[in-house]
């Protein structure tokens, strides 16, 4: 989408301030009115894609059932070209910067989703709790409310969770969690959104979608995977989950081991197209290599409220955020706690040198006193050796990190202290 600059610096949305509805400690917690959020049953409208509101079944859905993917999809051709367009006013080497757009409503859980389109790095979005998505094509200098059109009411009343086609940064989905329930989608770069969960899924799936996590496949920007933020009822196991390998045109609800909990905090993360991981607070962290047909146990990874962001290196190594600090895997396989590398780790994010993590917790936990210093970092060369960066402060951390290679950016998105930006090398 295209937007004018001038205009885009003569705007600026103001947001009515909320109070927004938190997740409750129990897993069954669900959206209520207090969060203009649908119930089970409600007509969310809008053009829905691939199903029909009026019966608890879509005939039409394909079956892609757990059988292992044959080799990564051709779909994820990279795209022609890479945009480092200039950004002004950056501050000096290590220093932070409050860049969250005017409008949005700190005091509650804020800002939690943060961006970089990796084909224009200067194109950032942000996903803010009752406040909508907000994005700048100036490395967060100036900021416009962008989901204005279909649904965009729809997705504002919830938490804001985006996720980006590296394909075509035009497509972007998210979920409106404690807001409006389902997975929306939008092909017009955040402006008009349509609900794409067909009604197999809504009908499993608590609350008719109560969408807590989505990935993508890296090696197939078509296939996602989405985890709920409640239980799943029966016939379907506590931990279902919904699969789709089109993009949203078609999906299969898919089944978890039926010992787990999950609830609130699952996620599933794909490593490959084929070796994904499920977490929960509930049930820590588990490991399939058979796109989820089998499961293993991985020893040392305790969950709070759901796994930190995963960060994969260009040499094959990973790095995920936890409760007891950071988990370490050279190939995906063997993983391991870095000692000394914090606690309640939800942001993580990289380059092909360095990697930087932060401590968050939508409920910040009695035992750690605010304001502390919330950020690390390591070289990749000695993945165990974790220190702390300089930086002010704060009593929250980034829920999620996001990183501009081309203009050394490291973007922090801090609940209830906004969005923090630094110039990091």
């Amino acid at each position: 989408m295209s937007v004018d600059m001038a205009a885009l610096r003569d705007r600026v949305m103001f947001v009515s301030a909320l109070t927004l509805l938190g997740c409750g400690s129990g897993s069954g917690d669900g959206p209520t009115d207090d969060a203009g959020g649908a119930h089970p049953g409600d007509d969310i409208g809008g053009d829905d894609v691939g199903h029909d509101e009026g019966g608890p079944r879509d005939t039409a859905t394909s079956d892609t059932s757990a059988t292992p993917d044959t080799g990564p999809s051709d779909t994820m051709t990279p795209p022609d070209t890479h945009v480092a367009s200039s950004c002004d006013k950056l501050g000096a080497k290590g220093t932070w910067d409050d860049v969250t757009p005017p409008g949005v409503d700190e005091s509650t859980f804020g800002v939690a989703h943060v961006l970089v389109d990796p084909n224009k790095t200067s194109t950032i979005y942000l996903g803010t709790s009752l406040s909508g998505l907000f994005k700048s094509l100036d490395c967060g200098a100036h900021w416009v409310h962008i989901d204005t059109g279909t649904l965009g009411a729809d997705i504002d009343k919830g938490s804001v969770g985006p996720l980006i086609d590296p394909v075509d940064s035009n497509i972007l989905y998210t979920g409106s969690l404690y807001g409006t329930n389902g997975l929306f989608k939008s092909i017009n770069g955040g402006v008009d959104w349509t609900q794409i969960l067909n009604g197999e899924v809504r009908a499993g799936a608590p609350y008719g979608g109560f969408v807590g996590h989505i990935d993508m496949d890296p090696s197939d920007h078509l296939h996602l995977l989405v985890a709920w933020h409640a239980e799943c009822a029966a016939p379907h196991t506590k931990s279902c989950y919904g699969e789709t390998k089109d993009g949203g045109a078609t999906w299969k609800m898919r089944d978890g081991r039926t010992e787990w909990i999950g609830g609130e905090g699952a996620a599933l993360q794909f490593l490959t197209s084929t070796t994904w991981l499920f977490s929960s607070s509930s049930n820590g962290m588990w490991r399939s290599v058979d796109s989820g047909g089998t499961w293993t146990s991985i020893p040392d990874a305790t969950i709070a409220h759901g796994s930190g962001q995963l960060f994969r290196t260009s040499k094959g190594a990973y790095f995920l955020g936890s409760a007891n600090g950071m988990l370490y895997s050279p190939d995906g396989a063997k993983w391991s706690l870095v000692p000394g590398s914090g606690r309640l780790i939800q942001g993580v994010a990289g380059d092909d040198t360095h990697v930087w993590s932060s401590e968050a917790y939508p409920y910040n936990p009695p035992d750690r006193p605010a304001p502390f210093f919330p950020y690390h970092q390591a070289v990749q060369a000695a993945p165990l050796a974790w220190t702390t960066l300089d930086s002010p402060k704060m009593s929250s951390g980034g829920a999620t990190l996001a990183y501009d290679a081309d203009h050394h950016l490291l973007y922090s998105a801090n609940y209830w202290e906004g969005l923090r930006r630094v110039v990091a090398e």
